[in-house]
């Protein structure tokens, strides 16, 4: 704590993009940015061709909650859409390859994401 009040704002600052992995500074676009950025989202994705996207094409459709994870996407990249869609696009590969398609799309839960099995 001692070495943190000795710090200068701007070398606090520095270490703050550092552990957070950002060079600018983090702020919450309003309400209208938002929809422009899932606009775009939802655009990026529609670009993706079909054959790469099987796994997000089928989350979209069988996820109830899929638009909640375009916000979560979208946030964890500061709105920055494409991005977004590349993150989306392999979450949903890795998460059909490790749980496999029937448990890939229901609701992440311990009950979901493991066999009995595997808890047991």
């Amino acid at each position: 704590r001692n070495e943190k009040l000795r710090l200068s704002e701007s070398e606090q600052k520095q270490i703050m993009d550092d552990v957070f992995g950002c060079n600018e500074a983090v702020h919450d676009p309003d309400l209208e940015d938002q929809l422009a950025a899932l606009l775009l989202l939802r655009s990026s994705i529609d670009a993706i061709p079909p054959k790469e996207k099987v796994e997000l094409v089928e989350a979209s459709s069988r996820c109830e909650d899929f638009a909640h994870y375009e916000i979560l996407f979208l946030q964890s990249v500061y709105f920055d859409a494409k991005v977004a869609a590349e993150k989306m696009l392999l979450y949903w590969k890795l998460r059909v390859c490790d749980l496999g398609v029937e448990r890939a799309f229901l609701p992440f839960t311990i009950q979901n994401a493991f066999t009995k099995e595997q808890v047991q």
